[in-house]
């Protein structure tokens, strides 16, 4: 209260005494700011701004000022708008301010965000116990499916690189991750080759990963081929119509043929055991048989026999074998030959110039002596 000495009458005002001060201090606590509750939620799809209520515990004389800061992992004008700046002032008379925030819908499937504002310094108050006001922004968005563009796909062997395109429906605000396996008759290194291992990784905001299978082409006769890749259960994304992708490799070698190694031989009767080998015109890739059908003037069972009726050559080998065995006896009867024809050849072709393959055993016995029984006879 300040007391001013004028119009004095009879008396001249002291210019060094003429005005008194007398201040009045104030006994009274300053108010306590905090937020009035400390969380809130909103959906992404709401319209009108949320309003984060900070409150004085009491009516003050004084404007109540005090810095706020924000953080969260929401981005601002990404997520939300902020409607105020820092500080917020609470006029004299006053018991509260609002700090608006408007929520912006995007089409993202994210994880639910937060904006989280904290008091600071205050002046002409002080920080009480709710300092600080998270606001959780609840996503509203479906989440996306993945899955292979197609299903199936063939091609020749040499044909070169097949892309296995993988899309997301809907581009997602999180990394979404897709582990996959590598299945079928196709062998890694040898018959393709892929262009990274698993899991597929989408960055937030893709929606298409590649992958690459290399055939690699070779010279062997073989059956159709496949690599099939097969998607696993997806961090952030459900399953979509398409889980797995099945490439077929065709072959483009020619059939091998198959023949006799030798088409003619002889041999004695004494011999016991005779080789027959068939070959390939080229090593293949897959098993190949062919049966053995039997002629010539020598019996099944008394001049020969043969364990086996059909010749097994692995794939990758280049040939095969069986053995004959020869039945000796003290019996003359000249050469008797075994015909050997090859027939019903799987996975080969037969030859025609050696489809047939003639054994001629020789007899080893001696001539029988024809002769009269005695010299001479009367009657």
């Amino acid at each position: 209260v300040e007391l001013q000495l004028q119009g004095a009458v009879g008396a001249d005002a002291d210019p060094g005494a003429s005005t008194s001060v007398l201040t009045i201090s104030d006994d009274d606590a300053a108010p306590v700011v905090a937020f009035t509750v400390g969380s809130s939620s909103a959906g992404e799809g709401v319209v009108d701004p949320q309003v984060i209520e900070v409150t004085l515990s009491e009516v003050s004389g004084l404007p109540a000022s005090v810095e706020f800061a924000v953080t969260g992992d929401a981005t601002e004008g990404v997520d939300y708008v902020l409607g105020g700046a820092s500080p917020l002032v609470i006029a004299a008379g006053q018991t509260s301010a609002q700090i608006p925030i408007t929520v912006l819908d995007d089409a993202l499937d994210e994880a639910d965000e937060t904006v989280t504002l904290s008091l600071g310094v205050a002046t002409d108050a002080t920080v009480g116990a709710v300092g600080s006001h998270v606001l959780t922004i609840a996503d509203d968005d479906a989440t996306p499916t993945v899955g292979f563009d197609q299903a199936t796909l063939t091609q020749l062997e040499s044909g070169g690189p097949v892309t296995a395109t993988v899309s997301l429906s809907a581009a997602s605000g999180r990394d979404v991750t897709v582990p996959f396996t590598v299945t079928g008759t196709a062998a890694d290194g040898a018959d393709y080759a892929l262009s990274g291992p698993s899991p597929l990784v989408f960055p937030a905001g893709e929606t298409t990963k590649a992958l690459t299978v290399t055939p690699l082409d070779d010279a062997l006769d073989e059956p159709l081929e496949t690599v099939v890749l097969s998607l696993g259960p997806a961090d952030f994304a459900d399953a979509g119509a398409e889980q797995t992708f099945t490439l077929s490799l065709e072959d483009d070698d020619a059939t091998p043929t198959v023949g006799f190694v030798s088409t003619s031989s002889t041999v004695p009767e004494a011999a016991g055991t005779v080789n027959v080998a068939v070959a390939l015109s080229a090593v293949s890739g897959q098993e190949v048989t062919v049966d053995l059908g039997l002629g010539g003037t020598a019996t099944l069972g008394e001049d020969f026999t043969l364990p086996e009726a059909t010749v097994v050559i692995p794939a990758g080998a280049s040939g095969a074998s069986l053995d004959l065995s020869l039945v000796g006896d003290a019996l003359y009867e000249g050469p008797e030959t075994v015909e050997l024809q090859l027939q019903g050849a799987v996975g080969a072709d037969a030859d025609p110039g050696a489809s047939t393959s003639v054994l001629t055993i020789s007899d080893d016995d001696a001539a029988p002596v024809v002769a009269f029984t005695v010299g001479s006879s009367s009657a």
